[in-house]
C-alpha cells in the first residue's frame, strides 16, 4: 500500500504539471507574446512572417538572442516585461509564477509511467493469484467437516485483498490518465517523441520546461530587483522633494497678544501725558 501512496503521488505530479502547461492562462500569455516578437522580427522574411506557432525547443534560446543596442536586453527579458505590463503591473513582483513551479518540474521529470504500469499489473497479477488460493482454501474448509478452525481469517484477508484490488485499479487508472495526458500535451505543442521510451520523452520534453522555468525564474528576480532599487530612488527623491519644501517656507513671527497691546497703548500714553505736562520750578532761599 505504501508503494501504491509513493506511485500515485508521482503520477499526480506529472498530471499536474500537463494540465498547467496546456490549460493555464499565464503559460499560454507568455507562449502568445513570443509569438508575437517572433513573426515582428521575422517581419521581413516571406517564409517566416505571421507563423501560426513555434518549436518549444525555442524557448531555451530566448535570453540568447540579445539586442545590438544592449547585452544586458535579451528577448526573455523584454517578454515577460511586456507580460508584466499587459497582465501584472499592479500585482508585479507579488504574483503567481507564470509557469509550473521548479519543485513540481523537477520532480516530474523522473516520472516512468510505463514502468508503473508494468509493476502495477505484476501486482495485480499476484493479487489475483493471492485470491484464488484464499477461494481455495475455503472451500476446502468448508469441506472438511470436522475443521472447527473460525472462518474469522478468511474474512479479514479477503477484505484486505479486496480493498488492495480496488487501490490498485484505480492507481493503474490515474498512470494511464498521465500517459494519455502526455500523448495529448505533446501533440497540443506539436513536439515529436524521440526517445526510444516513454521515460525518455517525458525526460526531453519536461527537461525543456524546466530549463526555461529557470531562465524566467531569473529574469524575474533580476526584475524584481530593479523594481526594488525604483522605489527606493522615488522614496528618496520625494523625501529630498519634501525636506527642500519644508526649508523653503518662511518663519513667521508670533503675533503679540491682545493683553501685550493693551500694556504698550497704556505705556504709550502715560508717555505722552507726562511730556505735554509742564514742568515746576523749585527756588530755593539762602
Amino acid at each position: 500500500m505504501k508503494m501504491l501512496f509513493w506511485l500515485e503521488l508521482s503520477v499526480r505530479l506529472i498530471s499536474d504539471v500537463l494540465s498547467q502547461l496546456t490549460e493555464s492562462d499565464s503559460v499560454k500569455r507568455i507562449l502568445g507574446i513570443v509569438l508575437a516578437y517572433g513573426n515582428y522580427m521575422n517581419g521581413g522574411n516571406r517564409m517566416r512572417d505571421q507563423a501560426d506557432g513555434f518549436q518549444i525547443d525555442m524557448l531555451t534560446k530566448l535570453k540568447d538572442i540579445k539586442s545590438s543596442r544592449s547585452p544586458q536586453i535579451n528577448l526573455l527579458r523584454v517578454t515577460l516585461e511586456k507580460y508584466i505590463a499587459d497582465y501584472e503591473k499592479e500585482s508585479f513582483p507579488n504574483f503567481a509564477f507564470p509557469l509550473p513551479a521548479l519543485g513540481l518540474l523537477r520532480q516530474a521529470i523522473s516520472a516512468d509511467p510505463e514502468n508503473a504500469l508494468l509493476n502495477l499489473t505484476e501486482k495485480e497479477k499476484v493479487l489475483g493469484d493471492l485470491s484464488g488460493k484464499l477461494t481455495r482454501i475455503s472451500k476446502a474448509r468448508e469441506a472438511a467437516v470436522e475443521c472447527d478452525i473460525s472462518d474469522g481469517f478468511d474474512r479479514k484477508m479477503a477484505s484486505f485483498l479486496e480493498t488492495a484490488k480496488v487501490k490498485l485499479d484505480e492507481t493503474i487508472g490515474l498512470v494511464r490518465d498521465s500517459q494519455q495526458k502526455f500523448t495529448q500535451t505533446v501533440i497540443a505543442f506539436q513536439w515529436p517523441r524521440k526517445g526510444k521510451t516513454e521515460a525518455d520523452d517525458i525526460k526531453e520534453f519536461l527537461g525543456i520546461w524546466l530549463s526555461f522555468a529557470v531562465d524566467v525564474t531569473a529574469v524575474l528576480d533580476a526584475l524584481a530587483l530593479q523594481k526594488k532599487k525604483q522605489m527606493q530612488a522615488e522614496e528618496r527623491r520625494l523625501k529630498s522633494l519634501q525636506e527642500k519644501q519644508k526649508a523653503s517656507v518662511p518663519i513667521k513671527q508670533a503675533a503679540p497678544s491682545n493683553t501685550k497691546l493693551r500694556m504698550a497703548s497704556i505705556k504709550k500714553k502715560k508717555t505722552e501725558a507726562e511730556n505735554q505736562a509742564p514742568s515746576s520750578k523749585i527756588l530755593v532761599g539762602r
